[in-house]
């Protein structure tokens, strides 16, 4: 068996590979929901303006057994990696996974990464496998699913109703250019979301790296619906939300949801996600499932989400392993 470097310019049948452990271990894990598409696997190997991504193979008899997807900020958290990694079930307890997380400790190392991120189901194979290589437990974190046909219109249309001096702007694709700094600001909301035990700089966000961010879901075929609410008085953009549409026959992702910290206590949450889901059910009927990730200490994002209708779905890990140990 041999480990190589695995990206975009791979075999395509390494890469139709890559996407069927994707598709294999999603159904595994997060039964009764949609597996990734070919754009999402691949999605995880493709660079853009902040992140370097790229991954290693596990190559047996021409055939890839297994691999991982690495992700390297370029612009904060510069001693961090995050990481995905999958093994062929057939191949599984044969030292496939030791293999490529020992060949990535070295790869990041060598780049001056100390620490590695992943997430993994509770209970799981992989939750054992990350316990047994040293990782730690750094925070709990839950995917959240709601059903699109069971919302109340009528009810979504009086809470996207926000209270002056705010006003919402919903647009599908590219931030509009009045918007796009303030935009990018609005990011800062997400600085003091749960971060669990570990410790993360701030993130840097800049109207290149908004574009950047577009052209590469752009790039896979991916569509992105957004509401933001805006500060009417200032201009500011004050909280922002994103679904995500990668080409699942009846489900939308949900990606960030902010609010600047000093407007919060308005119920702004709950205004630009019920106008950004009534846009989602007039504008992608086909949509009948939003599935959500969520830290289980976000207690404000949790109660937003459960007050219009999200449950459940499990419970996973977001492990961390110190790269500068050996284990």
């Amino acid at each position: 068996m041999d480990i190589v470097d695995f990206d975009l310019g791979s075999p395509p049948e390494w890469l139709d590979a890559w996407h069927r452990l994707d598709v294999d271990v999603s159904l595994e894990t997060l039964t009764g929901l949609e597996p990734p598409t070919p754009s999402e696997s691949r999605g995880e190997l493709l660079s853009d303006f902040a992140y370097h991504r790229r991954g290693l193979a596990a190559i047996d008899g021409g055939q890839l057994v297994g691999a991982i997807a690495i992700e390297e900020s370029m612009l904060e958290d510069l001693d961090t990696a995050y990481s995905w990694l999958l093994v062929d079930s057939a191949h599984r307890r044969r030292g496939v996974g030791t293999r490529l997380l020992d060949a990535t400790r070295e790869l990041l190392r060598a780049n001056g990464r100390t620490r590695l991120d992943s997430s993994v189901l509770i209970g799981s194979p992989a939750s054992a496998f990350a316990t047994s290589r040293g990782a730690r437990v750094t925070q709990i974190e839950v995917p959240n699913v709601l059903d699109v046909t069971t919302l109340d219109r009528d009810a979504l249309r009086a809470d996207a109703q926000p209270r002056s001096p705010y006003l919402l702007s919903t647009w599908t694709g590219s931030c509009p250019d009045d918007l796009v700094d303030a935009y990018a600001a609005a990011h800062a909301a997400m600085d003091d979301a749960p971060h669990g035990a570990e410790t993360y700089d701030d993130a840097v966000w800049s109207a290149e790296r908004v574009r950047g961010h577009e052209e590469r879901w752009a790039g896979l075929g991916h569509r992105t619906l957004t509401t933001a609410a805006v500060h009417a008085p200032s201009g500011s953009v004050v909280g922002y939300t994103v679904l995500l549409l990668t080409g699942r026959p009846s489900t939308a992702s949900q990606e960030d949801t902010g609010v600047v910290r000093a407007h919060r206590g308005h119920r702004l949450g709950l205004a630009i996600k019920s106008a950004n889901l009534l846009a989602l059910t007039e504008q992608e009927p086909a949509i009948t499932t939003v599935v959500t990730w969520n830290a289980e200490s976000n207690a404000h994002m949790l109660a937003v989400n459960d007050e219009l209708g999200f449950r459940r779905h499990s419970r996973w890990e977001e492990v961390t392993l110190d790269l500068l140990v050996s284990h």
